[in-house]
């Protein structure tokens, strides 16, 4: 007889686990990812058991139900305390076939052993354990380092797990000013340890508790965040519509040169129609009161007469530069914005460019790409004819970013119309954090899917990125994928409310599925071949 490990405490006590003791010789071990741990451990016959030793009030047998499982006797301390016949037509997992949850203080040991016997439709009289579960005393410690944000128009939540190594679930909640906190919802401890609260109104004060619920109901306390404010961003203010009154007007190429490379705080460029070159720079700190304008109607053209070499504008070591209404065409990139911020590209027309149409790289932050129309990208390589393009490859950090991320976070695309690019309309590369792609008129049907490795109308490649409210057509794969190329990249992004006829596989594509992404059962898709998401939605 072997003898009795010392007692262990609360948590789950996988079959591998070295404190179960495993009577009879014939017992086999089976992996399964439908199982706990990923395996379970099987055995026939009449002269088979298994036992643990433990402290706690409570105690569970989690086993599967199969056409070949037989009758098992329970024992907790020698004594028989159930009969369980497994028996069932269909393999069912994870199964919580016995539980006792009033043990006294104290050494318990439970023992699970086969009678040998089966029900009258059973095929066998197999002895399966998958684990045991032990209850616990005390109350679970709570979930860590919670915290809570302002996203666009959302705020995030997100939380570390508690040290309790039997916590189902964490209930999340959300408390209005000193108003008693009301509960949004429960979080399976299996799944991203996030919540994204859609509800608040601007202007309103928000704080958030989460608790961690273990296996027998216990609670923890609850971890609390600070208050935050909720703000909704109003209309963006940057547009051609909302262009001044001009302090220079150009109407041509050396005029516009001349005004771009003497522009100060509160100029206001207006570009007569007409065509003018290309490789256009500007480089100036202006502020949020003082912007510097470049504005025109679509007529005036910056045309650099070849689709390789240069560019039609770059905005460099910039912020608050507003670039609004003009048609760039015939340029190696249509407009490139380097380590700038708070930079506007909206209303411009950028079509039959060689590579990507709007570019956002070197540490460009807070810029908003807004109601621009593309068209016609990667005509000299169409692995790079994204239409819009924010931050680096990995590849290239070390020419961009001094060999670390390329960290052009929270930019913002938003009503921009996207079609006949090569490569994605919209990509969001590793190393950024924070993007808004939003309410984007998307389609795919120029997309080289087996040239340029791109399989979708988006791909998002860093973390906490809301892709919400898009409309997308003509993918050659997935509608929208949330991607992880690049080890610590990819997580805490969410889908909320994408539609659209893809004619393709899936709506929302995600790629690794622990990586706390949000897929909510709001994106609704035509045409798909394998449905809306390929991971649980949430609601």
């Amino acid at each position: 007889m072997t003898a009795t490990p010392d007692p262990v405490g609360a948590g789950v006590w996988e079959n591998d686990a070295s404190a179960i003791v495993y009577e009879g010789s014939n017992w086999s071990t089976g992996s399964s990812s439908f199982d706990s741990g990923g395996s379970n451990a099987t055995a026939y016959g009449a002269s088979v058991a298994v036992s643990l030793t433990f402290t706690g009030p409570a105690v569970s047998w989690v086993s599967r139900k199969t056409s070949a499982s037989g009758i098992n006797d329970v024992y907790i301390d020698g004594r028989k305390v159930a009969t369980v016949d497994r028996y069932s037509s269909s393999a069912k997992y994870q199964q919580k076939v016995f539980e006792v949850t009033d043990l006294s203080d104290g050494k318990h040991t439970i023992t699970v052993r086969n009678t040998g016997q089966k029900n009258a439709a059973a095929s066998g009289t197999g002895l399966t354990l998958d684990a045991f579960i032990v209850g616990e005393y005390d109350a679970p410690d709570a979930p860590s380092n919670l915290r809570a944000w302002n996203g666009d128009r959302r705020v995030e939540v997100r939380w570390n797990a508690s040290s309790a190594s039997d916590v189902t679930s964490y209930e999340v909640f959300r408390a209005e000013g000193s108003a008693t906190p009301i509960k949004l919802t429960d979080v399976p401890a299996s799944s991203p340890l996030a919540y994204t609260d859609f509800a608040p109104e601007s202007g309103k004060k928000y704080s958030y508790r989460v608790i961690a619920v273990d296996w027998y109901g216990n609670k923890s306390t609850a971890a609390t965040t600070s208050q935050l404010t909720m703000n909704i961003p109003a209309a963006h203010p940057y547009r051609l519509s909302t262009c001044p009154a001009a302090t220079v007007q150009v109407s041509t190429s050396a005029q516009l040169t001349s005004a771009l490379a003497a522009a100060k705080p509160g100029d206001v460029i207006r570009l007569a129609p007409g065509k003018y070159s290309a490789r256009h720079v500007i480089s100036v700190k202006a502020t949020a009161s003082k912007p510097v304008w470049v504005c025109g109607p679509s007529t005036a053209v910056i045309d650099n007469g070849r689709i390789s070499g240069y560019w039609g504008f770059n905005i460099r070591d910039s912020s608050y530069v507003v670039l609004a209404g003009m048609t760039v065409r015939n340029s190696s990139k249509g407009v490139l914005v380097d380590n700038s911020s708070f930079v506007t590209v909206a209303d411009m027309k950028i079509t039959y460019v060689g590579d990507e149409a709007i570019h956002l790289r070197r540490a460009t932050t807070d810029t908003t790409v807004i109601g621009n129309t593309i068209t016609d990208t990667g005509n000299v390589n169409a692995m790079y004819g994204e239409g819009v393009y924010i931050g680096s490859s990995k590849g290239n950090w070390c020419t961009y970013s001094a060999c670390g991320p390329d960290k052009s976070d929270r930019n913002r695309m938003i009503d921009n119309d996207i079609s006949g690019t090569t490569a994605e309309p919209i990509e969001g590369k590793e190393g950024t954090t924070g993007g808004l792609i939003e309410g984007n008129r998307l389609s795919g049907y120029s997309v080289q899917s087996e040239e340029a490795n791109a399989h979708g109308l988006v791909a998002v490649q860093g973390n906490g990125w809301m892709i919400r409210n898009n409309v997308g057509r003509n993918v050659p794969l997935d509608g929208f994928r949330i991607m992880r190329y690049v080890e610590g990249w990819g997580y805490d992004n969410v889908a909320v409310g994408n539609t659209g006829a893809l004619s393709g596989r899936l709506g929302v594509y995600v790629h690794v599925k622990d990586l706390r992404t949000i897929v909510t059962c709001s994106n609704k898709f035509s045409a798909v071949s394998a449905g809306n998401t390929n991971i649980t939605c949430t609601p």
